[in-house]
C-alpha cells in the first residue's frame, strides 16, 4: 500500500491511475482517498506514473524502494513522493 503526495505534501486525488513506467504489461491502480493505492505484483524497486488528468500538472512520476521483507503479517505501507 502506498500513500502518493504531490509537491507540498496534499494527496494525490481520488480517481488517478498509478501504472508501473516501463513494464511489458500494464500493471494499473486507481488511487483511493488519502492518494492511497494497492499496489500487486511490483518490483522491488521502479517508478510509478501517475496521472489525473491530461495537463502537465495533473500528472507526476514517483520513484519507489519497497521496504525489505519482515516476518510480519500484513501490508507494507509507504509513502510516495510527486516528482
Amino acid at each position: 500500500m502506498m500513500t502518493l503526495l504531490q509537491a507540498g505534501g496534499k494527496p494525490v486525488p481520488f480517481g488517478a491511475q498509478a501504472a508501473l513506467q516501463g513494464a511489458a504489461e500494464v500493471n494499473s491502480s486507481i488511487v483511493g482517498d488519502g492518494g492511497q493505492v494497492y499496489l500487486t505484483g511490483m518490483p522491488e524497486s521502479g517508478v510509478l506514473q501517475v496521472q489525473w488528468g491530461a495537463q502537465p500538472d495533473q500528472q507526476c512520476r514517483v520513484n519507489y524502494r519497497l521496504p525489505a521483507p519482515t516476518a510480519e503479517p500484513g501490508v507494507p505501507m509507504i509513502n510516495g513522493q510527486c516528482l
